[in-house]
């Protein structure tokens, strides 16, 4: 019998049939494969009989997390987090960090990120890591043309950190703005991510998670941002839930995009955790359910299905785990057209679920089920 697979394979397989089912993207098939090579490379061939990976990226620990974006006129993409692991399988911040930093470097090193900004922020988090596990994140794009698109994000102790990373980038005004209008009572900056770009002007994204599931609230964080339209949180969860849904665990995450060039919050976007242990009241309960409610949410806002979404899902389920695989739903509007308008589904690949069971970060939450 032939050993199971490494997290490399499973991750290189899930890509592959992914990028395989894409029209727009069968021709970086090559490419999709070596991106996820030079991200594993060094930790992701970890002999998978052995600990499990530990991550908040999905709920067995995987540490991998896909998205589609669904829009008017815009190709297919393929999106994902990953988040490096210690070869050891260490439980430390620090050690979590420095394996995304050496994974910053092997990166470079093959031309594929430049870290020149990366070097202007990074003693702000490393001198004052978070006490779990999660420190910091990658994110990658690649589309149907051009090189990835690769950044990091920056998990948030303490408001100084999110605040002098801003200011070093020329955005102190704006870091006072946002301190102004995010009161701690009602949410809080949990990452800051920045493009690993030459560009001389690198685009971040502050993200901000709101500690309860109130319209109001929300629709006020996100009143310096331009093209969001007051009423949004309302309308996203109404769509999803039926109903604002009442917060247990984690509520939703508004992101706002920054322009280091003129100093701007260019748009925003609110992401709804989707998984029903997040909430005390009653939501869609399984992948089946879920994927109805955003097609129905997606359809009534003039949006074509991306085929990449359901095929996607599709894929992501072979695990055969019972356990919902969508994680949030994100609405943006990036500008005032109807064209402007963009759905992300964040889904979860449970690669771990069968021999580890089912985790969120050290909190387990019961046995994992399979078909």
């Amino acid at each position: 019998m032939s050993p199971p697979p490494s997290l490399s394979q499973s991750l290189a397989a899930f890509v592959h049939e992914v990028v395989a089912g894409s029209p727009s993207l069968r021709a970086r098939a090559a490419d999709a494969l070596a991106l996820i090579d030079h991200m594993t490379a060094g930790w992701g061939d970890r002999a998978p009989d052995g600990p499990p990976f530990v991550s908040y990226l999905a709920r067995d620990g995987t540490p991998f997390e896909p998205s589609v974006r669904i829009a008017r006129g815009r190709p297919s993409d393929l999106r994902f987090v990953l988040e490096a692991q210690p070869a050891d399988a260490a439980r430390a911040a620090s050690a979590y960090f420095a394996a995304a930093r050496a994974l910053d470097d092997r990166l470079a090193a093959a031309g594929l990120v430049d870290l020149t900004h990366l070097r202007r922020i990074e003693d702000l988090f490393a001198a004052d890591l978070p006490a779990t596990t999660a420190a910091l994140w990658f994110g990658a794009a690649l589309g149907p043309s051009g090189p990835p698109l690769i950044k990091n994000y920056f998990v948030v102790s303490h408001p100084a950190q999110w605040h002098a990373a801003l200011s070093r980038f020329g955005l102190g005004a704006l870091a006072d703005t946002f301190a102004a209008t995010l009161p701690a009572t009602t949410c809080k900056v949990e990452f800051v991510s920045l493009d690993l770009t030459p560009s001389p002007h690198p685009r971040l994204k502050l993200y901000v998670r709101h500690r309860g599931f109130d319209p109001a609230a929300i629709d006020a964080a996100h009143a310096p941002s331009p093209h969001y339209r007051k009423g949004d949180a309302a309308l996203i969860a109404t769509a999803l839930f039926g109903a604002i849904p009442a917060v247990k665990k984690l509520g939703p995450i508004s992101t706002f995009h920054l322009d280091t060039a003129t100093a701007t919050i260019t748009h925003s976007a609110l992401n709804v955790p989707l998984e029903p242990l997040h909430y005390t009241s009653p939501v869609p309960a399984d992948d089946t359910a879920i994927a109805l409610a955003i097609g129905r949410f997606v359809t009534a806002l003039g949006l074509p299905i991306d085929p990449l979404y359901p095929h996607m899902l599709a894929t992501a389920l072979d695990d055969g785990v019972v356990y919902p695989h969508h994680r949030y739903c994100g609405l943006q509007r990036r500008g005032p057209r109807p064209d402007d308008l963009e759905v992300t589904v964040y889904l979860s690949t449970l690669l771990q679920a069968r021999r580890h069971g089912l985790a969120y970060g050290p909190l387990r939450i019961g046995p994992a089920r399979v078909r």
